[in-house]
C-alpha cells in the first residue's frame, strides 16, 4: 500500500513537470525547451550551440552572451534587460 502511494506521488510530480515543459515551450517562458539556432538581436551574430554561461540565470534557465557585441539573450533569443540595484 505504501509503495503504491509513493509510486503514485512520483507519477503526479513527473506529470506536472512534463506539463510545465510543454506549456513553457508553447508560451516561450523559462520552463520551455528551444532547439533552434540563436542569433543576436543587435548584430545578427549566430550564437554557439555549446553554451558558456556567464550568469546564474544562464546556468539555470539557458541563454547566451554574444561574443561580438556582448548582448545577453535568453534561450529564445530575446534581449535580457538587467536591472541595476540601487546603491
Amino acid at each position: 500500500m505504501v509503495l503504491t502511494i509513493i509510486v503514485l506521488f512520483l507519477f503526479v510530480i513527473l506529470a506536472i513537470g512534463c506539463a510545465l515543459v510543454v506549456f513553457g515551450t508553447f508560451r516561450k517562458n523559462r520552463w520551455g525547451v528551444n532547439t533552434a539556432q540563436l542569433t543576436c538581436p543587435n548584430c545578427g551574430n549566430h550564437l554557439s550551440h555549446v553554451r558558456a554561461p556567464k550568469s546564474m540565470d544562464q546556468i539555470l534557465w539557458g541563454g547566451a552572451t554574444c561574443s561580438r557585441c556582448g548582448t545577453e539573450v535568453d534561450k529564445w533569443g530575446r534581449t535580457v534587460n538587467r536591472s541595476v540595484p540601487f546603491s
